[in-house]
């Protein structure tokens, strides 16, 4: 009998151990799933690191581009306060600054109240139609230019004059190269 209880405890047992080696079997195929999703995971984590790292490449190049701005404004800041309210001014000492299309200017000297400001054009170049706030007297040093005054349109010679009122719309065409001085009141904020 007792042989025939050992048996039966037998069997249990290696019915016991078949479970046990589902059960690991089982845990296996788990740790299997578990091992691919950390390698997903892990791939994410380095798919995510690259978008960082590009990130922080773009950042840094548009600090850097920030950085030239700022210097390129704090030059002009500069290169203008030269000049602001200057009583003594040599036309050597400031360099002309081209606005394209045929055109230069320089501007001389000026404060909160008034401006002067040199303005050089090949024959063809435009100052195109526009009007501001500020009053605006030109003389014509050199050269010969159309202006147009409002509805006005004539044409002017080296020591003509043209008188712009506030918000009037006036422009000129240059005839011939020439110069204009240009004295503006208040000063023209955008210029600078």
């Amino acid at each position: 009998m007792e042989i025939g209880f050992v048996k039966v405890e037998i069997d249990f047992v290696g019915k016991e151990i078949d479970s046990v080696g589902a059960e690991i079997n089982f845990v296996c195929v788990e740790i299997g799933f578990v091992r691919e999703e950390i390698d997903f995971v892990s791939k994410e984590i380095n798919s995510v690191g690259t978008e960082i790292n590009i990130v922080w490449a773009e950042i840094g190049f548009v600090s850097k581009e920030i950085a030239t701005f700022n210097k390129e404004i704090n030059f002009a800041v500069m290169k203008y306060n030269l000049v602001k309210q200057k009583a003594l001014v040599e036309d050597n000492e400031i360099e002309w600054e081209n606005t394209g299309n045929g055109v230069w200017r320089k501007i001389m000297s000026y404060d909160d109240n008034i401006m002067l400001v040199k303005v050089k054009f090949i024959a063809g170049a435009v100052g195109a139609l526009h009007h501001h706030p500020h009053l605006q007297i030109s003389y014509i040093a050199e050269g010969e230019f159309e202006v147009t005054m409002g509805s006005q349109v004539k044409t002017l010679k080296a020591g003509d004059v043209y008188f712009a009122a506030p918000d009037i719309e006036h422009g000129v065409v240059c005839l011939k190269d020439g110069l204009l001085i240009d004295v503006f009141s208040p000063m023209r904020e955008d210029f600078l």
